[in-house]
């Protein structure tokens, strides 16, 4: 997100969550009341065109993406990467997208831990509560992938409570292809079913650059435990759009993602476009069971590519 804006949270009983965004046309962000976008852990693989060189922050945020050397795709601009967790039965919902991270319906963040477990894997940890009850742990695994520049995020949300829980959670980031090669943080966008495409066009007159570069956001594979990807919901959304639902759907929560023609709750379009936008990509976990027994746990495996 690369224009200046104004952020606010709030939350009606039982569902509505709102971020808004005031578009500007300087590339300076407004400072919010929460940010975290300094890099704690870093995870550097490959030579050549195989470099990459990612940077997480204490809270989970993977704010870098360099690949080759000297070609950045998220540490550009406003810096925004990060994840979303909404309790359905409660209305309580959490998000830190980096930029800037708060809580609703109650909803508020407990400690964080972040370490590495190996020179290619980083693990962090966020505990969720609500009224000061400690309802989730989300732990974070970010894995340097094989066969190409490619980071394995595995998000794992564990009920903390003595009753079965029902959440959705999401993946997103504000792509912006070879460090603003365009010149206006713009890229063409597109999606599939599972699966969000930022690129510069190798053909295209606006991207003139020497760096035809492209970036993906999908869930990996048979990823979901228990749960069909008919669940998932790929979008992205332009960054000026003001009054923008960021991480809803009209209507709010919970929404029935079940055929391809609900790809598109936010009306948006969700077709090929030129701008600068934010992949995001939100799944209903399946029933998470009361803690200490089977199932108290769920895990969604995110991947982001550089092609």
């Amino acid at each position: 997100m690369q224009t200046a804006k104004q952020r606010m949270l709030s939350i009606a009983a039982g569902a509505a969550l709102c971020l808004s965004g005031a578009a500007a046309t300087a590339q300076q962000a407004a400072t919010p009341a929460s940010e975290n976008t300094a890099i704690s852990q870093s995870i550097t693989v490959g030579s050549g065109e195989t470099f990459m060189n990612i940077g997480i922050t204490t809270h989970g945020n993977m704010i870098k993406f360099e690949s080759p050397a000297g070609h950045e795709h998220v540490n550009v601009g406003t810096l925004s990467e990060g994840y979303f967790v909404f309790d359905v039965g409660t209305g309580a919902a959490w998000y830190d997208d980096g930029y800037s991270e708060s809580g609703g319906g109650g909803a508020t963040w407990g400690p964080t831990t972040i370490a590495p477990s190996s020179p290619t894997t980083v693990v962090t940890t966020r505990i969720l509560r609500i009224a000061g009850v400690n309802v989730y742990k989300l732990t974070t695994v970010f894995q340097a992938g094989t066969g190409g520049p490619n980071v394995k995020v595995q998000m794992t949300l564990q009920n903390l409570t003595k009753v079965s829980r029902t959440a959705f959670v999401a993946r997103a980031c504000d792509f912006d292809v070879s460090e603003n090669v365009t010149g206006s943080f713009a890229n063409n966008w597109g999606r599939t079913r599972h699966t969000i495409f930022a690129w510069n066009d190798e053909e295209g007159s606006f991207n003139s650059g020497p760096a035809k570069y492209g970036m993906a956001l999908s869930l990996d594979g048979a990823s979901v435990s228990g749960a069909p990807h008919s669940l998932a919901l790929p979008h992205f959304t332009a960054t000026t759009f003001v009054g923008e639902t960021l991480w809803y759907p009209a209507g709010g929560w919970p929404y029935t993602l079940t055929t391809p023609a609900t790809l598109d709750p936010f009306g948006d379009g969700g077709h090929n476009h030129l701008s600068d936008y934010e992949a995001r990509l939100t799944v209903l976990l399946p029933t998470l069971a009361p803690a200490g027994t089977t199932g108290s746990s769920r895990t969604v495996i995110f991947r982001y590519n550089r092609t």
